[in-house]
Order: C-alpha cells, then structure tokens, then sequence
C-alpha cells in the first residue's frame, strides 16, 4: 500500500477553483479555439476546376463556388478536377480525382501527390471558367 495521496489538480496550481470557474476556464477555451467544423478560408483566385461525365465539358469556377450542375448540358454528374504531380519528372497530370494513385501521362510513373490545379494549368487542359450563374441554380 502506498503512503501518497492523491491532490487534485486545481490544488497543485495553488488556488482553489469552484465549480463555475472551471465552467469559466473551458468556455473560454472553447470561445478560444472554436466549437464545430473548422471552414478553410479560401484564397484570392483559388479556382476548382469539374468534369461533366455525360458531356465531357472541363470547366472551372472561382473561390468557394460549388456547382449543381453542368454549364453545357445541364446535367449533374460533374467530378472535381485535381492535378497529380509525378516526382520523377515534375510533370503535372490533370484527371478526375481517385481513391488510388495515377500514372504519369508522360513517363508512366505512379503520381506521388495531388494538388488544386492553377487557373493556366486547367486551361491549358481545355477548361473554361464559368460563373456561379452559370452552375447554380440559385442565385444566393
């Protein structure tokens, strides 16, 4: 059997604190670093770029815009566009995102990341910008 006692935690810090000051402490905490899920702020001319898979049409869209449907056909089968970076060469291989990695269209390599694809990437790949107007039926 052990001769120690247990102390708890708030006697260790030389104060007591009642009840509604550890109430207190975690509200302010929570008030701190933020309840729910964290929204990732969105850079200036960050752009997403989608596929339609009934017409093929690549377009892209600026900021946080996502789009219930496609500008050409009106359809919803639209699939985000990402870039998979080969590092074997550097090259950057445009495609729908995937669970599993990609070749490289140049060398055959598999990718070894993904990454948002910039404004000349995607229309240098055929993709044309389309407002929010253009993909969304509600204008809000």
């Amino acid at each position: 059997m052990s001769d120690s006692v247990w102390i708890p935690p708030f006697r260790l810090l030389g104060a007591r604190l009642s009840i509604l000051g550890w109430v207190f402490i975690f509200a302010a905490l929570a008030a701190v670093t933020g309840c729910g899920k964290p929204q990732k702020p969105t850079a200036a001319g960050e752009v997403s770029g989608y596929l339609c898979s009934a017409c093929q049409v690549k377009f892209y869209v600026e900021g946080a815009v996502v789009p219930e449907f496609c500008p050409q056909c009106k359809g919803t089968g639209i699939q985000p566009i990402v870039g998979y970076l080969c590092a074997a060469d550097g090259h950057l291989t445009l495609n729908i995102r995937r669970s599993k990695p990609m070749p490289c269209e140049q060398c055959g390599v598999q990718t070894s990341s993904v990454r948002r694809p910039t404004v000349a990437e995607l229309e240098g790949a055929g993709a044309v910008r389309k407002s929010k107007a253009d993909v969304c039926r509600s204008p809000s």
